[in-house]
């Protein structure tokens, strides 16, 4: 009679072991352990000089050429042109990411004013997480340029892969957020 005892303790402690595991993720989300810890690690919600940027503006979309050779936005004080070095979007190569901002007839004119500070910037895949890819400031005049530098993982779709690269900046003391999506241009699965 132990024995069966036994045998239904451990079937009811395995069952309800399994229902509890099975609820974390209705509980708190199917990505919760994924955002846990990129928080941890830095990875995301924090700028560069650590300071929150949950409340940042609503992201827009910069239009790429075809080749990627310029991707450029029109905002109302100032237009923002990215250039990428190499093109192609290698896997495991350092990229070199620049960005420039040029002041619209209606921006502010005063030179003072018209300063680009980078607060954060990073890399991900589109349509599949390929986990966040902080970017690393490497210069910026604190005038219209910011140079921003990184990798990017292999992926096994090789050029079907979208990597979406959010930057988040402060122009004239106001925040801007802009992303563009960008595809890799050599297979790596070969």
């Amino acid at each position: 009679m132990s024995n069966k005892n036994a045998s239904l303790r451990r079937f009811f402690g395995a069952l309800v072991s399994v229902v509890i595991i099975g609820l974390i993720p209705v509980v708190f989300g199917p990505f919760a352990w994924v955002q846990v810890l990129s928080e941890r690690l830095g990875l995301n919600g924090t700028s560069y000089s650590g300071v929150a940027v949950e409340d940042w503006s609503v992201a827009q979309e910069m239009t790429c050429t075809h080749d990627q050779s310029v991707c450029s936005i029109s905002l109302m004080t100032h237009n923002v042109y990215l250039n990428i070095e190499p093109k192609q979007l290698p896997a495991l190569k350092p990229l070199l990411f620049s960005f420039l901002t040029k002041p619209t007839q209606s921006g502010v004119q005063s030179s003072a004013q018209e300063r680009m500070k980078p607060v954060s910037a990073w890399l991900e895949g589109r349509d599949m997480f390929m986990g966040q890819h902080a970017l690393v400031p490497l210069s910026n005049d604190l005038q219209r340029s910011v140079e921003l530098s990184g990798i990017i993982p292999v992926c096994v779709t090789g050029s079907d892969m979208v990597w979406r690269l959010t930057f988040q900046y402060s122009y004239a003391g106001e925040p801007f957020t802009v992303y563009a999506d960008l595809t890799s241009k050599i297979t790596h699965n070969k």
